[in-house]
């Protein structure tokens, strides 16, 4: 009878494991902040790009008719700025960070000159934040 116990005992731990895990990676695909930070511009055409953990990045461009248009690379922090480098390393987007309107967004650097005449559609802002929300 002891045998049957540790056995139950031993599948008990091994169930409640594989739940935990199937738990977390569910997680990471229905948050995607789980995996890193994830900023989006836009309403019906957004673009997005997703920061993982790991120093890299996938970007895109999502709308109903639009063919799939993904880019990836690698991306840094650098003072107020965020470097996105695509995969041949040829090109660089750097984004700054701003408060457009009381809320914390990031707007490409060519752009800055601009913020007082862009619209809340123009600001990437974090998938979560409340902020934006209002605007």
């Amino acid at each position: 009878m002891p045998c049957v116990l540790n056995f139950l005992r031993g599948a008990g731990v091994a169930l409640l494991f594989l739940m935990t895990s199937c738990s977390t990676e569910i997680e990471a695909e229905t948050q995607p902040e789980a995996r890193g930070e994830l900023w989006v511009r836009g309403i019906r055409v957004t673009s997005s790009f997703d920061l993982h953990k790991d120093g890299t990045y996938v970007s895109s461009v999502n709308c109903d008719i639009c063919p799939k248009n993904e880019q990836a690379g690698t991306w840094r922090r650098n003072g107020g700025r965020l470097v996105l480098s695509e995969a041949g390393g040829l090109v660089e987007h750097v984004f700054v960070e701003v408060k457009y309107r009381g809320c914390n967004g990031l707007v490409p650097e060519k752009k800055v000159p601009d913020l007082s005449k862009l619209f809340p559609t123009d600001i990437y802002f974090r998938w979560h934040d409340e902020c934006p929300r209002g605007l």
